[in-house]
């Protein structure tokens, strides 16, 4: 499985409108699985504090994503009202990489 996440940096009302219409895309979109969209309740996330996240059953449903008519109205309407940070990453999988003999920030006595 492949997810998209995306972190939103706006307080445009039609960035949330776009945000809260996300979960009807379940069903018109090949391969989307699940839709989650999220606020951000910490202090930390310099301004980003939405984000959605969709999963996508594997890299051609991804791929279809981007050209899927849906989503142009929705890249555009982001692109223009929000700043956005976006990560395609494959869920469950290990960001670590392992070299032989590390000790991944261990300290030997």
């Amino acid at each position: 499985m492949l997810r998209h996440i995306v972190l939103v940096k706006s307080d445009h009302p039609e960035v949330e409108k776009v945000l809260n219409d996300l979960p009807s895309l379940i069903g018109q979109v090949p391969g989307l699985v699940e839709v989650t969209v999220a606020q951000d309740h910490g202090s930390m996330n310099r301004g980003y504090d939405r984000l959605f996240i969709l999963d996508f059953d594997g890299p051609d449903s991804l791929a279809g994503w981007d050209v899927h008519p849906v989503h142009t109205p929705i890249r555009d309407t982001l692109l223009a009202l929000a700043e956005l940070i976006v990560f395609d990453i494959e869920a469950g999988g290990d960001l670590r990489q392992s070299t032989p003999g590390a000790t991944h920030g261990a300290t030997e006595v």
